[in-house]
């Protein structure tokens, strides 16, 4: 195998990477919410996918949703953009 080939496989099964992932989230949502509460990101992963699970308080998560839904669904092209980069499947879960 080559080295970029060994690389890239590091990735996919890098614990580290879902993480990173998850505390880039977490932060994210916290500037965005104001939160007070607490913001849990939990990931689950699976055999091609991760899927991040945030928990929040009700009053916050209209603003993570945004208008017609178009804040969530940066979020989640920002965190399928960041694990498609180093080859996993990521999604992302308002848990309500």
């Amino acid at each position: 195998m080559s080295e970029e080939s060994l690389k890239s496989v590091e990735s996919f099964e890098s614990p580290e990477l879902r993480d990173r992932i998850a505390a880039i989230l977490q932060l994210l949502l916290r500037e965005m919410s104001h939160c007070d509460g607490i913001i849990n990101v939990k990931y689950i992963v699976g055999e091609h996918t991760t899927v991040y699970s945030i928990e929040m308080p009700v009053g916050s998560k209209a603003r993570v949703i945004g208008q017609g839904g178009r804040n969530i669904n940066a979020i989640r092209s920002l965190v399928s953009a960041m694990g498609g980069a180093n080859g996993i499947r990521a999604i992302v879960d308002l848990v309500i």
